[in-house]
């Protein structure tokens, strides 16, 4: 579904693309290398919090933020 959602977007000439509301780091670890893939426009990429600096999946931001960056998200 992303895939196809995010083809649409690329196809009309989006500025760039925000990501949110991801409460599993997997899947926006996924989401953002799929967009790398396919684009150089910005992608920003934003996760929910079960509590301050803390993933549901108990993954603290500290390890998960420097992962999107490396995998080609532009904002964290």
């Amino acid at each position: 579904m992303l895939l196809e959602q995010a083809s649409a977007l690329l196809e009309e000439g989006v500025d760039g693309i925000m990501l949110e509301t991801f409460y599993d780091e997997h899947e926006l670890y996924d989401a953002v290398t799929l967009l790398r893939e396919r684009t150089d426009i910005p992608i920003i990429a934003q996760v929910t919090l079960q509590e301050i600096g803390v993933m549901q999946s108990g993954q603290y931001i500290e390890k998960i933020l420097p992962k999107l960056v490396d995998l080609g998200a532009d904002v964290v």
